[in-house]
């Protein structure tokens, strides 16, 4: 009777490994979806320096020639992202003057700044533009005391897509 017993339970042991492996891999009431990864790159700017605009020692009784000062701005824009570089008036601009102001008296200096790049397409790599500041001779320096003068203008870069 022992035997017949282990008999039974060999037969049915090797039915369950039978039945195992028939059904390896086999899902039951399973679903598939589909799982969609999105990303949206959007344009930026990011600027890599503070350029500085300074014209120097200037000599107040020379009118013959404009003076002029160049700096560099390096900036990177995201690969084809339109871009706009304004230059704003300044601290103590008057009407439509920028004027640089004197270290301790209420005097100014009218001068200019302009930018051949106000406007581009980014490529992902860094682009330097320059800012060149001038004061014209035309504006007469002469009866300006003598000293530092200073202005702070703030340089904006827009992504525009």
């Amino acid at each position: 009777m022992l035997r017949k017993k282990k008999g039974f339970i060999l037969y049915v042991l090797g039915f369950l490994s039978i039945i195992a492996v028939a059904t390896a891999g086999v899902s039951y009431g399973g679903n598939t979806v589909t799982v969609p990864v999105k990303v949206n790159l959007v344009g930026s700017c990011d600027i890599q320096n503070t350029p500085e605009i300074n014209f120097g020692d200037v000599n107040p009784l020379d009118a013959a020639k404009d003076h002029t000062s160049t700096s560099a701005l390096n900036f990177t824009c995201s690969s084809g992202t339109t871009y706009k570089i304004e230059l704003d008036k300044g601290k103590y601009y008057k009407d439509t003057d920028k004027r640089m102001k004197h270290e301790s008296k209420d005097n100014y200096i009218v001068y200019g700044l302009s930018t051949p790049c106000s406007t581009g397409t980014g490529t992902g790599s860094q682009v330097s533009c320059n800012i060149t500041g001038t004061i014209s001779k035309s504006v007469s320096l002469k009866d300006n005391p003598v000293g530092k003068y200073n202005d702070d203008v703030i340089v904006t870069i827009t992504a525009t897509n």
